[in-house]
């Protein structure tokens, strides 16, 4: 099995539509998720986080970053198709028009 690491992407306007959400909306959006994970069994690495505001660097300074990841988890699968497969039912492709989810495979050191 191979580990990947999931990036969630969100347009500003489902971040707000989020933190305005009702406790009773909140959960059941949670409830999608909850249950996505659970799916995933010992394939699950880390459920990940939300991020809040990020900062982007470069030699010239630092400034606020567009905000559009939103978020990661690990998984691991036998291959990136089959971790592609794993995340097309996603709940957070579904929950707000723009919402998508990249899949990488870390490069190992040295191979």
């Amino acid at each position: 099995m191979k580990k990947f690491v999931v990036l969630y992407y969100s347009p500003t306007e489902a971040m707000a539509k989020m933190q305005s959400s009702t406790p009773e909306e909140m959960q059941e959006g949670q409830k999608k998720w909850m249950d996505w994970f659970a799916e995933q069994g010992d394939d699950l690495l880390d459920m990940g986080e939300f991020f809040m505001q990020g900062r982007r660097i470069t030699a010239a300074g630092s400034e606020d970053s567009t905000g559009a990841v939103t978020g990661y988890s690990i998984i691991q699968a036998e291959s990136i198709d089959d971790a592609e497969k794993r995340l097309a039912d996603h709940p957070h492709i579904e929950w707000f028009e723009g919402c998508s989810v990249e899949v990488y495979e870390p490069m190992i050191h040295g191979k």
